[in-house]
């Protein structure tokens, strides 16, 4: 019963930090998505880029 309880938290454990990553990566993506957008404008707006700009436009 005790080893069944260990297996079941370390598997707990391992999907939250699979949402985790999984997450972290979603906002990876949409940052660079949208420096690509910005470096295809030919604007020089990618040299003053702000990234807590950014953040606040990404989804929660």
């Amino acid at each position: 019963m005790h080893l069944a309880r260990r297996g079941a938290a370390r598997s707990t454990f391992a999907f939250f930090c699979a949402r985790i990553l999984a997450s972290i990566l979603m906002r990876a993506d949409a940052m660079t998505r949208e420096l690509q957008q910005l470096a295809r404008s030919g604007t020089n707006e990618i040299t003053r880029f702000d990234f807590g700009e950014l953040a606040r436009k990404l989804p929660a």
